[in-house]
């Protein structure tokens, strides 16, 4: 339900901003008109005043790709966007635009030196002349580059069509001729300088070169074939001492001796083992002789044939003092070759400790000597970064050297022109259409912004919230303005059925009420300031109250003005309120007659200027008194408050009191201290009414004056 009402509130005041928007149209619609035409016209007129001026433009296309000065074409992507800003802006060059002025010779021509002044009385110089000739021209050529392509515009804009193409396509030749002459100079250049830097650089070479080799034999340092040489002609690898290059292969050696030494001492304890429990002949080395295995083997044959022999012969018989013989000749060749088998053995672990013993002397050796190689190995390999170092510089400038060189003799350039410029046929401005409409959309804008800023600069009270707001007053009436009468007044008895007459109508029924019992009798009307439509206000009020049947009494209390005299359309007699005041005149003679059938009227004949205060004293209230028992409504139309004191001093006579506020005139200031002087003598105000209103003030409260109610009123 919240964001229902807060939704309902901004769509209320959405809708009293339009209102108030609206209304302000409505009402100052002719300011308006005659600021917009008055812009439209003159922005009209300028259009066609203006000369007219031409554009050319000429389109050139800058190729990455045949850059000459880069140094592999197989990798060239493109131009950076700085790289095509510094091209747009070589086009703005100062030098580029003076051999433009000197080719078409432009500082002959007024359109480019009418604002060229001497900063003395002495002329200035040819180059002078041409210098400043092309700063001006500069302020007409604009260099742009075609969105993200590598295409690049150049417009020139001139009062000349044919004048504009020449001097945008001068820019493009002298451009590209620029380019050209600066590149092949460049090439020179820089073939000359790399030259120099190559010689120098190759002394340095030569140099760390022979230093490096001087060092290398000093400490028996070689170079390490540990990698390929690089691009660059480095070494590929760092420098070994000697003692490094022997100290790997010695140790793979050692580790072989200690294995093999080991193998050899454990065969030779395991057979010691077995001889020390008494089997020599189950030692796994004589076991696997094989020349004790075919000793063993005869043996064995022997002995077969010696039991036989023994079985059949006798221990004389030759045969078996022979067979014996050789078997014991057999078991003398198996101890023999026993013996010789493990001592083998024994020599085999002597030798190969002997050979770990020596390798480890030589290892120690060469591990004494390892530290002093190693301090050697890492000077030298510092020493030939710094020479491969200075072999990839003088590379680099080798092969930039032969770039440049043929760079030197090469004058293509890396652009080309896609487009020449030709001569325009329609003028670039003014744009007379688009000029023409600019003219209305400024005009109405300015014309808004005028009435708007008009409103804003009004400090009077306009709306019935204005009245709420700062006086805390309700409206009573809005009485519209009337133009082309002379008294407004007057509209209730030559037209009654008006807006102005109606407006009034309706301040009677807002003072009067709903009750007559309780109507106000004695009614004043005031206004904080004068002309606010007072005195007018007064007279249509006592003629409505007396149209409408109520005995009415119309006294005229601003003495000093003295106006309705003026107003009435009946001859006043010679006497008045301040000759009845200071008794010089009766009540009965001062009173008479009015326009209006029930209406009667006290008014002041001349204006009073005296020192004589008429409403100090008793004598208002005494009169008041008097006449209340004649009429039902008496209507006072009382002096300004502000700067005059008699208005605070009748205004508590009065049963009710009306505050009469031109609408947008009055500031809320002056009807505030108005209203202050009132509510502090207790005066009763009812209300205020908004007089002189805009008949098209809608939002102001008058509704009842629009279109829409046409058909109930008289026009004026």
């Amino acid at each position: 339900m919240k964001l229902d009402s807060e939704t309902r509130t901004d769509e209320s005041r959405f809708s009293e901003v339009v209102a108030r928007a609206r209304d302000v149209l409505r009402r100052r619609w002719p300011m308006l008109v005659l600021v917009a035409a008055t812009i439209f016209i003159l922005g009209t007129v300028v259009t066609f005043i203006l000369p007219p001026k031409y554009d050319a433009t000429a389109r050139i296309q800058i190729d990455p790709s045949r850059n000459l000065m880069s140094q592999d074409q197989q990798k060239v992507d493109g131009l950076t966007p700085e790289a095509m800003d510094t091209e747009v802006s070589t086009f703005n060059s100062p030098a580029i635009a003076a051999n433009v002025v000197r080719r078409l010779h432009l500082d002959l021509m007024e359109e480019f030196t009418k604002d060229i002044k001497s900063p003395s009385d002495a002329p200035l110089s040819q180059e002078d002349r041409i210098t400043a000739t092309a700063t001006a021209v500069l302020k007409k050529l604009t260099v742009e580059r075609d969105k993200l392509t590598y295409i690049i515009t150049v417009t020139f804009r001139s009062r000349n069509a044919d004048l504009s193409a020449k001097i945008a396509n001068a820019f493009v030749d002298e451009y590209i001729a620029s380019k050209t002459v600066v590149q092949t100079g460049s090439g020179q250049e820089q073939t000359a300088f790399i030259q120099g830097q190559l010689k120098t650089l190759g002394k340095e070479l030569q140099e760390a070169d022979g230093k490096v080799a001087e060092y290398r034999a000093a400490h028996n340092i070689s170079a390490s074939a540990g990698g390929p040489a690089g691009p660059d002609g480095s070494s590929g690898g760092a420098g070994q001492t000697i003692v490094e290059q022997q100290i790997t292969p010695l140790a793979m050696q050692l580790a072989g001796a200690r294995s093999d030494a080991a193998a050899t001492n454990a065969s030779l304890a395991a057979a010691e083992a077995q001889i020390k429990r008494g089997g020599r002949d189950s030692v796994a080395q004589v076991l696997d002789s094989a020349v004790i295995q075919d000793l063993r083997h005869q043996r064995a044959e022997v002995l077969r044939d010696l039991g036989d022999m023994e079985t059949h012969y006798g221990d004389k018989y030759p045969e078996l003092i022979k067979v014996r013989e050789q078997l014991h000749s057999l078991d003398a060749q198996i101890a023999e070759q026993t013996t010789r088998v493990l001592a083998s053995l024994q020599a085999s672990a002597i030798a190969a400790n002997a050979r770990v013993a020596s390798l480890q002397a030589s290892m120690n050796d060469l591990s004494k000597r390892q530290s002093d190689g190693t301090r050697a190995a890492v000077l030298a390999n510092s020493m030939q970064q710094e020479a491969d170092a200075k072999r990839a510089q003088y590379n680099k400038l080798a092969q930039m050297s032969v770039e440049a060189s043929q760079n030197s003799h090469n004058s293509i350039v890396n652009a080309e022109v896609l487009e020449r410029a030709k001569p325009a046929l329609e003028p670039a401005f003014p744009k007379i259409p688009l000029f023409i409409a600019l003219s209305f959309v400024v005009g109405i804008v300015a014309g808004v912004g005028t009435i708007f800023t008009q409103e804003m600069l009004v400090s009077g009270i306009m709306t019935k919230d204005d009245l709420e707001t700062f006086l805390n007053l309700p409206m009573l009436a809005a009485v519209p303005q009337v133009k082309k009468v002379k008294n407004p007044a007057d509209l209730l008895i030559d037209k009654p059925t008006s807006l102005f007459s109606e407006a009034m109508r309706i301040a009677r029924a807002s003072i009067l009420g709903t009750n007559p019992a309780e109507s106000p009798q004695v009614i004043a009307i005031t206004s904080a300031l004068p002309a606010e439509g007072k005195s007018t206000t007064a007279l249509a009020l006592a003629r409505v109250l007396a149209a409408n049947g109520a005995k009415t009494l119309l006294i005229d209390c601003d003495i000093r003005r003295a106006v309705i005299r003026n107003m009435v359309r009946t001859a006043a007699p010679s006497v008045g309120l301040v000759e009845v005041l200071s008794g010089q005149a009766s009540l009965e003679d001062a009173i008479y007659d009015g326009d209006v059938p029930g209406l009667s009227q006290l008014l002041v004949t001349n204006p009073y200027f005296d020192m004589t205060d008429l409403f100090s004293d008793n004598r208002m209230s005494e009169l008041l008194k008097t006449v209340r028992a004649h009429y039902t409504h008496v209507v006072l139309d009382l002096p300004p408050l502000i700067g005059l004191a008699d208005g605070r001093l009748l205004a508590p006579l009065a049963d009710a009191t009306v505050l009469v506020v031109r609408w947008s005139q009055t500031p809320a200031s002056a009807a505030a201290s108005g209203l202050t002087y009132l509510r502090g003598s207790n005066v009763p105000v009812v209300g205020a009414i908004l007089s002189m209103v805009d008949p098209q003030a809608e939002a102001a409260g008058a509704y009842y004056y629009s279109k829409k109610y046409s058909s109930y009123y008289q026009k004026a």
